[in-house]
Order: C-alpha cells, then structure tokens, then sequence
C-alpha cells in the first residue's frame, strides 16, 4: 500500500500507520483472509497467480452485494497546540460508481497537466498536488456521499 510508504515520509512526526481493507460479504472477507494464511505459511508463494480464478468465483456472488462502496479513514495524534486529536473521515459511493473514488485523483492531475497548472514531470507521488476542496468538488455530480468530523 503506497500510503504507508507516503505518510511518513510526508508527516515526519508520523509514529503508527496502520492500513485496513475488507470485502462487502462477510463470508468472502473470512475466505480471502483464511487463503492468505497459505502464504503465510509458505504454501504458496502468493495468490497473484489464482487472482483471475478468484475473481471470476467472486462475481457468482455479486447478486449478494450491493452497488455501494465506500472510504473510512481515523487520523489521530496530537495538534499542534499539544492537544488530543482526532479526525474521522467516511465517504460512500451509490451506484456502482466507487471506481471514481480513487481515480479522481489521477483524472484531476491529468487535467491539471493539460493545462499547464503542474510544472513537475515524471512519477512521483501526487500527494499535496490537489487539494480536498478540488477532490470532492469533482465528485459533486456523483452519487457520493461523505462526511467529517474533529474532535
């Protein structure tokens, strides 16, 4: 997961990162979880080669889901005034439309690229090369929904 290569680099006061991800249906989660002690026990080097097979197993389940996806992020530390704080972010998506969620990004720097706004060429992380405010305006006309809350 790049981010956990990116924060730190980015928040040098950073001092625990943890990633989560999951599945819609509980019983395909638990499975995708349980095959991933095969390769933590060395018997099999990884799933890459089975992720068509996979896949393919997982759209027979498809009628069981839902077309909604969505985004749950906690940040919490310390602020700059020394204080306790937290930040919640969640964000869902109707529709079938959750593909936008992470590359809006992308189509927003691509923009930004066209038009002469962004001067660095080459690969490099995006990070700090867009703005919240532009990220959600993109998908203002999109069936998402989101929302934030400090404490």
């Amino acid at each position: 997961m790049p981010d956990l290569a990116l924060f730190p680099e980015r928040y040098a006061s950073l001092k625990t990162i943890r990633f989560y991800a999951g599945l819609e249906l509980p019983f395909m989660h638990i499975g995708l979880w349980l095959l991933t002690w095969l390769v933590r026990f060395g018997v099999m080097p990884s799933l890459d080669k089975g992720a068509s097979i996979l896949l393919g197993l997982s759209r027979l389940f498809d009628c069981f889901g839902s077309d909604r996806s969505g985004f749950y992020m906690k940040l919490s530390g310390i602020a700059s005034n020394g204080q306790k704080k937290s930040i919640t972010f969640d964000l869902t998506a109707r529709d079938g439309i959750g593909p936008y969620i992470p590359s809006t990004p992308a189509i927003l720097l691509a923009k930004r690229l066209a038009r002469g706004e962004i001067t660095a060429r080459g690969a490099q992380s995006c990070v700090g090369l867009i703005t919240l405010p532009d990220y959600l305006g993109a998908l203002d006309n999109k069936r998402i929904s989101w929302g934030a809350s400090i404490s």
